[in-house]
């Protein structure tokens, strides 16, 4: 009597175990091991990219600890926003090919997150998008700010189903030139 009680509380167990991680996957938790190595890779491997990539474009060499700061730079952004480290990199990976200023696309990129959430926009192709406004906006003070404006406003257009920023982003730097 005792071991089949035994073997019913296991079989519960089990069954309850499964339930939970069947939740927790749907919630978009998960638990394989060797996809979380790849997907830290693969952020890790974009952000020295990224970082070479701009410090060469200015002449000079990246160190370690500026592709350490790019990859907090994303990491810090994606747990303020809770998006994904790899589609925000892949969106700074576009922006600084555009523009060529990683400082800015790590200044702007939580609150560019923050707009791509409350838009419903992809965030990958709206920090794609900034870079080519960024790059046709004067370098002054104010240029951050500037460019959040106008990044708000044509995520406002994409989230009412006028324009994809996707789409839009071919046109972008005429866009901000005007």
């Amino acid at each position: 009597m005792v071991s089949g009680a035994t073997r019913n509380l296991a079989g519960v167990a089990r069954s309850g175990m499964g339930v939970a991680r069947d939740v927790t996957r749907g919630l978009g938790v998960n638990f394989d091991l060797s996809n979380l190595v790849s997907r830290g890779t693969s952020l890790e491997t974009t952000a020295t990219n990224v970082t070479n990539s701009a410090f060469a474009a200015r002449g000079k060499t990246a160190t370690a600890g500026d592709v350490a700061a790019t990859t907090a730079s994303i990491r810090a952004a994606g747990d303020a926003q809770k998006l994904d480290y790899n589609r925000l990199a892949e969106g700074v990976e576009a922006f600084v090919a555009k523009s060529s200023d990683l400082e800015m696309a790590k200044k702007v990129l939580s609150e560019l997150g923050q707009v791509a959430r409350a838009t419903g926009t992809d965030v990958g192709d709206l920090v794609s998008a900034a870079g080519d406004v960024s790059k046709n906006l004067d370098d002054t003070p104010d240029k951050a700010e500037r460019l959040l404006r106008v990044m708000r406003l044509v995520a406002k257009q994409g989230a009412m189903g006028n324009v994809e920023i996707k789409d839009l982003s071919v046109y972008m730097g005429r866009l901000a030139a005007s």
